[in-house]
């Protein structure tokens, strides 16, 4: 029985440095931009054709300006070529959302805001 053992372990020994390798090969082979995909947030929101599959970000407007929002109480800055869009019009303005309305957001590579989206009106 104990020679059984023995073989056993003997097998083991020689398979998990195989399967070691491999994983590490693995690792190394998967491309970085797999690895650190951004994560796009995808609500249960019903929305028109023209809005994006997916935001980087969403939340209630708490307060909003012509050079930056704070949305769930997190100042972002709006990029000066912002683009703004309702349920209604891909064409809308600043103006036209107000505290309250939620959103989503989509950024550049400064985390500057570069086009907003109202998911939902506001009850203020």
């Amino acid at each position: 029985m104990k020679k059984n053992n023995k073989t056993c372990y003997h097998r083991i020994g020689q398979i998990f440095p195989g399967i070691a390798l491999a994983l590490i090969v693995a690792g190394i082979c998967i491309p970085a931009s797999v690895m650190a995909a951004e994560i796009k947030y995808k609500g249960e929101w019903i929305l028109p054709e023209y809005y994006p599959a997916g935001f980087d970000g969403y939340g209630y407007i708490n307060r909003i300006a012509a050079e930056e929002v704070v949305i769930d109480d997190s100042i972002l800055k709006l990029s000066p070529a912002a683009a703004y869009a309702t349920l209604i019009s891909v064409m809308a303005t600043n103006g036209d959302f107000t505290d309250g309305d939620l959103v989503g957001y989509l950024t550049n590579s400064e985390h500057e805001i570069i086009s907003l989206w109202l998911i939902k009106k506001g009850s203020r």
